[in-house]
């Protein structure tokens, strides 16, 4: 038992001679990986699922083998501004308890990635089929935040409402042809200001979202970049309880794009 204790005890030993160059050389010797960002977004109106519309909802984003952020009380429709987070493996959960709703996905953000967790509404196909009724989802979205080039403006749409494929429409003109729920597309435009509205794919003279200015104003310097939203247990302070002020490289919802990588939503 003393020889056992003994050759436990030089193990013990040079593993700590060994650990500690190999923690000194990844402190001193390479660059951390670039942090990532995470936005938040509560897109489910509570009526289409018999609750009040608000229907507020309890956001966590876990980081395997690391903290918890917790947002409480987070209304419908809010998305938060981007949150720095670390590279890793999350956990993001959605909890409803007024429509008794837990949803929930693993994800793997990498270095310098630019994600949005959206909570949203699938196609109930009511159109079609009266009683039918939409699923509440959880989708993980990589943004692409590079530069669209000089002059340009890159449009990112996400379609998460509870409604059939439709087309986007700048200037009368289709953008974006046939997007069905849960699905995303993106097109680079010239930097411009242009009137943007959403039809319904199988006949453009249903109006799910009546013409909006989409205008592109020059880049903001680095300097300006939104702060992201506070993750003290309390809804997030900078967070946005309306997606009409949202670029449209958002949630189906918003009305600006700007030059330059696209907006951190």
């Amino acid at each position: 038992m003393r020889k056992l204790l003994s050759l436990l005890a030089v193990l013990t030993a040079l593993a700590a001679l060994v650990l500690a160059p190999a923690a000194q050389a990844h402190d001193h010797g390479f660059p951390a990986p670039r942090p990532a960002k995470l936005s938040l977004v509560h897109g489910i109106p509570g009526d289409s699922l018999g609750a009040s519309r608000s229907l507020p909802a309890q956001i966590r984003a876990y980081r395997l083998f690391d903290g918890v952020q917790v947002f409480d009380d987070v209304p419908f429709p809010t998305a938060t501004d981007p949150i720095t987070v670390r590279p890793g493996i999350y956990r993001i959960q959605v909890r409803v308890k007024e429509a008794s709703v837990t949803l929930t996905r693993w994800t793997h953000i990498g270095p310098g990635e630019n994600v949005s967790a959206v909570a949203y509404l699938t196609d109930s196909g009511r159109l079609s089929n009266p009683a039918g009724r939409p699923q509440p989802r959880l989708g993980i979205f990589t943004n692409d935040a590079t530069s669209p080039g000089a002059g340009k403006a890159r449009v990112i749409v996400r379609h998460l409402a509870d409604a059939p494929a439709v087309d986007v429409l700048a200037g009368g003109s289709t953008l974006i042809n046939a997007l069905s729920n849960g699905s995303s597309a993106t097109a680079v435009v010239p930097a411009g200001s242009y009137p943007i509205s959403v039809v319904a794919d199988a006949d453009n003279s249903i109006v799910a979202l009546p013409p909006r200015a989409c205008r592109s104003p020059p880049a903001a310097p680095p300097s300006s970049t939104r702060r992201g939203a506070s993750s003290t247990g309390r809804s997030p302070h900078r967070s946005r309880s309306s997606p009409d002020d949202r670029s449209i490289a958002g949630h189906g919802a918003g009305s600006r794009a700007r030059p330059g990588p696209a907006p951190s939503v």
